[in-house]
């Protein structure tokens, strides 16, 4: 009877100590990678999370873990295929916004271990072993009064087993899009009380950031869950450039077309008088080897003096 006593009075004790602990979302990251086309991988990002457990740093132990990551924040890089694993082919962000990680104990002390962890992704739960790194309690460096604790989990799971079953058959032969899917996560957490450090969290108002914490069934008020497509900008085709063109260009080409006009004129007069009466030559003759000249006199002037009017270097 006295063991048994003993072992409740500990327990108790376990009990009183175990203080609430809250994810630290400006610190904690989702990475996520798959096989594409079976000769590469595309690597993405869960950008926004959010998590509680109950922690006693005496024994290291956690308790009613929860782990949530908002499912419409995945990032790949191209807003295309974001949209698309948004959609019910994928992810279903407006009937299950969140993807969820339970776990109803957990041994929080440094080292590695493997857990069995509660994943529900698209409503389907499921039991998946992950690997836990714990690197410890850390004090702030801002603030050494207050600390967090860090660690790290990893694991590879099969999406279809979610319901995740989307794929396309390519014409030499395998899939676009493999079923199993990498992730790596990344924590930081700090207990409910504590304040976080100034430089890192405080906002411009002095305030402090609050936790958005809510159940799970429901959503915050200020999370936005729209479906909207976001389409990739278009990318503008750039033309040749246009030859500088302004006024002054237009009245110096003006002159300039005036008066090479005139003097080919007045050149074909002078040539061909030479020529009839110095050479003797024909009048057809006379004609075509004028004409000559003059194209080459007009194609030369114009040649040179198109910087002038705004054409050329």
């Amino acid at each position: 009877m006295k063991f048994l006593a003993l072992i409740v009075l500990s327990l108790s004790w376990c009990q009183l100590n175990a203080k609430d602990w809250k994810i630290n979302d400006q610190h904690t990251q989702v990475q996520f990678s798959i096989g594409y086309m079976g000769v590469m991988e595309v690597a993405g990002i869960f950008t926004q999370t959010r998590g509680k457990f109950e922690y006693d740093e005496a024994t290291k132990q956690a308790k009613n873990i929860l782990f949530q990551i908002a499912a419409k924040s995945i990032k790949t890089h191209n807003k295309k295929r974001d949209s698309h694993l948004r959609r019910p082919d994928f992810l279903d962000i407006k009937q299950f916004p969140w993807i969820e990680v339970t776990l109803d104990r957990a041994d929080l002390s440094p080292g590695t271990r493997k857990i069995l962890a509660q994943v529900t992704i698209k409503g389907v739960q499921k039991p998946q072993e992950l690997l836990l790194q714990v690197e410890g309690i850390k004090p702030d460096p801002w603030d050494e009064s207050k600390h967090s604790l860090f660690l790290r989990v990893s694991g590879e799971f099969n999406r279809t087993d979610y319901g995740l079953t989307w794929n396309k058959n390519l014409d030499q032969g395998g899939v676009l899009v493999s079923d199993m899917v990498r992730i790596s996560v990344d924590v930081e957490a700090n207990p409910s009380d504590q304040k976080l450090a100034f430089s890192r969290f405080y906002l411009p108002s002095g305030q402090v950031k609050a936790a958005a914490l809510t159940k799970t069934a429901n959503l915050p008020e200020n999370y936005d869950f729209s479906d909207e497509v976001e389409e990739a900008p278009v990318e503008v085709i750039k033309l040749a450039p246009k030859d500088a063109t302004n006024p002054a260009s237009v009245v110096i080409g003006f002159f300039i077309f005036i008066s090479i006009t005139a003097i080919s004129l007045w050149l074909k007069i002078k040539l061909q008088k030479s020529m009839q009466e110095k050479m003797k030559w024909s009048s057809v003759k006379t004609e075509i080897v004028s004409d000559l000249i003059l194209l080459g006199f007009v194609m030369g002037s114009f040649i040179m003096t198109a910087p002038l009017m705004g054409y050329g270097n």
